[in-house]
């Protein structure tokens, strides 16, 4: 069991110095070469880590990040949404319907149910079906962006 800790111990201090290096705009090489240079050798043998392994770490990392900051968004959303909730319930104790309704499209808004309306299709000068298809597309856009993206970091050095 101590080894265990001691090798997660190792793993969770080197992904720290590649993460810090990583998000400092240095390639995987570089990151390698700065490890070196700090001294930070694999214990086991003591030669410097390799590409292989700082590749590892990157990957992890990327993971762990994606994980979090969808975890974040959601705890977020969920405590906002809470919030709204007790801005109603005082709403309609102090009988304040503004309130009220304004914490409700706050809400809406929150979770994406607002359609646009015909003033907005008026401002963008187009029909609804048209609004929906462009934003089909735009949607269809990011996420091809974002598998680009991603694979671009993936097969970084």
């Amino acid at each position: 069991m101590a080894l265990n800790n001691a090798q997660d111990a190792i793993i969770d201090d080197r992904r720290r110095l590649v993460a810090s290096l990583i998000l400092r705009k240095r390639t995987q090489r570089e990151v390698v070469t700065a490890l070196t240079i700090q001294g930070y050798r694999n214990p086991d043998t003591g030669e410097p880590w390799s590409l292989a392994t700082v590749n590892a770490d990157v990957q992890a990392l990327r993971r762990q990040w994606r994980k979090e900051a969808r975890q974040d968004t959601a705890e977020h959303k969920t405590r906002q949404f809470a919030e709204l909730n007790e801005v109603m319930k005082q709403g309609w104790v102090d009988n304040d319907l503004n309130a009220v309704l304004r914490a409700m499209k706050q809400q809406a808004e929150l979770l994406g149910l607002d359609a646009p309306t015909e003033e907005d299709q008026f401002v963008v000068g187009m029909t609804l079906p048209e609004w929906e298809k462009r934003q089909a597309t735009s949607r269809q856009q990011a996420a091809e962006t974002m598998e680009l993206f991603d694979d671009e970091l993936d097969t970084e050095d």
